[in-house]
């Protein structure tokens, strides 16, 4: 369905690429956490049991979170404007939220050195049933989703789909630069190339479109237009080109690009939003949904609308597993659980 994910597809300007809550650029605790990453726990994956290899990608969140830092400030206030914890527990789930992506890079590469596959997860879908009639059918559909573990999200082509030939969308690989930052993107892209195909045993990997070379658009439109065409977009992306502003889980406004949507219509095919998280025994949840209908081809104005729908969908997400939601939250709106909203402070 979707080729292989690319830490750069957090933006639509690899080169405009923002820093992370848990990164401080060109700073020294931005160099140690890279080379804790590289040197650590790049090895722990290959040669450590699982536990182990996890409990020291956990150790760095919690040194983190108990240093006076940018980054642990950052995800310390975005984990309560999504939580309401405080004490302890918000303690707790900053150190998680800061170790995220390098649990995730764990788990991806003791996937690369095969020492560990999707398949062998406890595996909990909801939802699904139309994707899978769709599949089935061999009729086209767009996947939109945000930037949740990319561990995860591998049981969607590798587990669910690994029959079903189709592209992803993803930006440049950034190129090599001594800035911690770049090489940790470089990292992350690394240890995702090629793994789709190592995991299913194909022979290959479809390319990628990438964003800034060649028309994008066109080239998903060409597979959607296939027999069982389909492909898979993160509508989360960092977007500083023509899209629109909005407010997003908790930042007062945030800009979108319209691509899902705008795709989604022209090829006149479904969209559905899809979720894959780990759940606390180490397996996979994936929820699917809300499914969008295309409107009519000529309708641009009801892009918006779609994306309305999609991001919607997605902040309610995010309030419900900040933890394991990639992109920085913001916290100059708080989740009203109660409303199940997210509200001004």
């Amino acid at each position: 369905m979707t080729t292989e994910s690319s830490a750069a597809e957090r933006t639509g300007n690899a080169a405009e690429a923002p820093a992370s809550i848990w990164r401080s650029r060109l700073s020294p605790a931005a160099w140690a956490r890279y080379l804790y990453e590289l040197c650590v726990l790049v090895p722990a994956a290959r040669l450590l049991p699982r536990r182990l290899a996890l409990a020291l990608a956990d150790a760095s969140g919690y040194l983190q979170a108990s240093l006076p830092n940018a980054g642990a400030t950052a995800a310390r206030c975005e984990v309560r404007a999504a939580t309401g914890l405080a004490g302890i527990a918000l303690w707790r789930a900053t150190a998680a939220r800061l170790a995220g992506p390098r649990r995730d890079i764990v788990l991806l590469r003791r996937m690369r050195a095969l020492r560990e596959h999707p398949r062998a997860w406890p595996l909990r879908e909801v939802g699904g049933e139309r994707v899978h009639a769709l599949a089935a059918a061999g009729r086209p559909f767009v996947i939109a989703a945000g930037h949740f573990y990319y561990a995860a999200d591998l049981v969607i082509p590798v587990v669910l789909f690994p029959g079903v030939g189709g592209r992803g969308v993803k930006a440049a690989i950034p190129e090599r630069r001594l800035d911690p930052e770049v090489l940790h993107e470089r990292l992350l892209n690394h240890s995702l190339l090629g793994l789709r195909a190592r995991l299913t045993g194909a022979a290959h990997e479809r390319l990628v479109p990438e964003v800034g070379r060649g028309s994008v658009v066109q080239a998903v439109e060409r597979v959607l237009s296939q027999p069982g065409g389909a492909t898979r977009i993160l509508i989360d992306a960092v977007w500083t080109k023509a899209g629109y502003d909005r407010p997003f889980a908790g930042m007062a406004s945030r800009r979108f690009a319209l691509g899902a949507a705008r795709i989604a219509r022209r090829a006149q095919c479904p969209v559905v939003f899809e979720l894959a998280v780990f759940e606390p025994d180490g397996g996979v949840r994936v929820e699917w949904g809300p499914y969008v209908d295309p409107p009519a081809p000529d309708d641009e104005a009801a892009d918006v609308r779609v994306m309305d729908q999609l991001i919607d969908h997605l902040e309610t997400c995010v309030a419900r597993f900040p933890v394991q939601y990639l992109h920085p939250m913001g916290c100059d709106r708080r989740w009203a659980a109660t409303a199940a909203r997210w509200e001004p402070r």
